[in-house]
């Protein structure tokens, strides 16, 4: 439940809450990490140079993706879970690609 009037909230907090809805448990739903790196992301066919960029890595504890942009991450991490795509993407993380993160989950 927000703290603020529903029409207050940003509209991106908005979506969260729509999408990521919770039930009678506990424990970390998503984690969002902004990363930089070089040649992290940005790295098209047409770029023909070296180049530092930054993007997002997302999980919700059962899967785990990375895009350029924050909203593309998390509309490709609602795919994952709604079963629409392969799990097998060439955009999913690697497990050690990343942190350990412990989460308390609630089998549904």
């Amino acid at each position: 439940m927000p703290n603020k009037n529903w029409d207050s909230l940003d509209p991106f907090d908005k979506m969260l809450r729509q999408k990521f809805t919770f039930g009678m448990d506990s424990g970390t739903q998503l984690i969002i990490q902004k990363v930089c790196g070089f040649e992290l992301f940005n790295t098209r066919p047409y770029h023909n140079y070296e180049t530092w960029s930054d993007g997002y890595h997302v999980t919700d504890g059962k899967f785990k993706v990375q895009m350029e942009d924050l909203d593309d991450a998390i509309n490709k991490l609602l795919k994952l879970r709604n079963k629409e795509i392969e799990s097998h993407n060439y955009d999913l993380l690697r497990g050690s690609d990343f942190p350990n993160i412990k989460f308390q989950t609630t089998e549904r």
